[in-house]
């Protein structure tokens, strides 16, 4: 949703990639940053800033900064999972295995 309201690319602002380690040089406002899904916008011009790619986390690398998105998709993923591979008992005692 985000992506598709800011042009096909995740917003992200100078001052989140700030934080991670700097603006890749001769990247300017508006423009894609290399090696990235991410383009370069002032807070006032993202549409649906609070979805943006604006979380940071210095042990993640190459991952710049992620959305509260990115990150409901892992504890989504992190539940569902392990269904997957651990065996579940039914009411009548019987094992299932998932799957």
């Amino acid at each position: 949703l985000v992506i598709a309201a800011n042009g096909g690319l995740m917003p992200v602002t100078p001052e989140t990639l700030e934080r991670t380690g700097g603006i890749p040089a001769g990247v300017e406002t508006g423009e894609w940053v290399p090696d990235s899904k991410d383009v370069l916008l002032e807070r006032a011009d993202t549409r649906l800033y609070p979805l943006s790619d604006r979380i940071t986390w210095d042990a993640l690398d190459p991952i710049r900064a992620f959305s509260a998105g990115d990150m409901l998709i892992v504890v989504g993923l992190a539940i569902f999972l392990p269904s997957l591979v651990i065996p579940r008992w039914e009411e009548d005692d019987e094992l299932v295995l998932s799957g």
